[in-house]
């Protein structure tokens, strides 16, 4: 979540300075218009409705992205494995920290590690119980 939070924050920071730098390209045309253009105040309404609806498409890309961000940012959540420990699985790794995902590649008097939610242990493979996963 922090992650996303920061990608969005520097996401509105860098849109934000874009409508800036338009904001003071525009600001510029139109003083250099002020010295050509005898209708001047006409020309400076239209330029602020340009401004206007910048602001507002902004605005609206913004909430779209923080949307996306957020909704992305839920989905990865649930899919990361941190949320499976979460709800009480646990992961077993071999000695080199690979994942033991099959029982019958264990052998007794193996070292494992046991990773929970909270930390890991260590513990040793004594034995297997049935073969088909069913008591």
């Amino acid at each position: 979540r922090r992650r996303i939070s920061a990608l969005l924050a520097a996401s509105e920071y860098v849109l934000l300075g874009q409508v800036e730098k338009v904001r003071g390209q525009l600001t510029s045309l139109s003083e250099r218009m002020e010295h050509r253009s005898p209708d001047l105040a006409s020309k400076r309404v239209q330029l602020e409705g340009y401004l206007s609806r910048a602001d507002a498409i902004s605005i609206q890309r913004l909430t779209q992205e923080h949307a996306l961000l957020t909704s992305t940012g839920g989905r990865l959540e649930t899919l990361s494995p941190l949320a499976t420990l979460a709800r009480g699985y646990a992961i077993v790794q071999d000695a080199g920290g690979g994942s033991m995902v099959r029982a019958k590649d264990l052998a007794a008097g193996q070292q494992v590690s046991l990773r929970f939610q909270d930390g890991i242990v260590a513990a040793e493979i004594t034995g297997r119980g049935d073969s088909d996963g069913k008591k």
